[in-house]
């Protein structure tokens, strides 16, 4: 894992080191069919020498202004008290505006996580979908940032074999807002 954690610090720091294609453009110049991003948050947390922590996502255009999307998520905390976590998250989004640099668009997923304590054998299981608003902007052809503030609806199930606690072994519903002021770093080709 520590490979892949440096190979991939490695191209993220390469691809923000690369110099941007700063004129103005029609949004029609920016007609990549794929997108390749990571959450910056999570590339922050890389640097802590404890937590193995990734979120990748891709995108396809498929029949413009539709796209489809896909990504995983994977986080492994080696402290005694840490945690594994693994997601994915799979969806369509679809395009509304766009200006020079920017495109606004909107979309759904559908979710699914798994998380394991070290210490037990706790784990929790989420599932469930989001409805979300994007906003994108295009540093260059290849490069942009973008943020996807969205609403959630998930099934969260948790489990305790050890404990004796009849409410140990329990599942409910949960309704939030996620991801506000998550910027992601995108790569399109």
């Amino acid at each position: 894992m520590k490979v892949l954690t440096n190979t991939i610090t490695g191209l993220i720091l390469f691809l923000v080191s690369a110099p941007f294609y700063t004129s103005a453009q029609d949004s029609t110049y920016y007609d990549n069919k794929h997108q390749i991003g990571i959450n910056a948050s999570k590339f922050i947390v890389l640097f802590n020498e404890q937590v193995n922590s990734i979120e990748l996502s891709y995108r396809k255009k498929i029949n413009y202004p539709y796209s489809l999307r896909g990504g995983l998520s994977y986080e492994h905390n080696t402290a005694e008290d840490g945690l594994f976590n693994a997601s994915a998250r799979l969806g369509i989004d679809r395009y509304f505006k766009e200006k020079t640099k920017w495109k606004f668009y909107y979309g759904a997923e559908a979710y699914f996580s798994k998380t394991i304590l070290n210490s037990s054998d706790r784990e929790t299981t989420k599932y469930g979908g989001f409805v979300f608003l994007g906003l994108l902007y295009h540093l260059s052809e290849s490069f942009s940032l973008s943020t996807e503030p969205n609403f959630s609806v998930l099934r969260i199930a948790f489990k305790d074999p050890d404990s004796f606690d009849p409410d140990a072994n329990r599942s409910w519903y949960e309704f939030r807002l996620g991801n506000i002021g998550q910027i992601q770093l995108n790569f399109h080709f």
